[in-house]
């Protein structure tokens, strides 16, 4: 019996983040990400975003400020 292996590889996540204070970057992935992506530094998306969407970076309290462009 032959073996098999099924694998599903999800994207990579490209996107931009503009100042190193940012703690939200835009997507630039075709179709944008997939729930399930993660990111370089270990944090993975619990739902899609789309192409052109800021995806928060760490969490950020209500009422807390969206740092982008520094």
């Amino acid at each position: 019996m032959a073996n098999i292996e099924i694998r599903q590889e999800t994207p990579t996540a490209f996107y931009i983040k503009v100042h190193d204070t940012d703690n939200v970057a835009i997507i630039v992935n075709d179709n944008g990400l997939k729930a399930g992506t993660r990111f370089p530094d270990g944090l993975e998306l619990i739902e899609h975003i789309p192409q052109g969407h800021k995806v928060a970076l760490l969490d950020i309290p209500a009422n807390g400020e969206i740092i982008r462009y520094g």
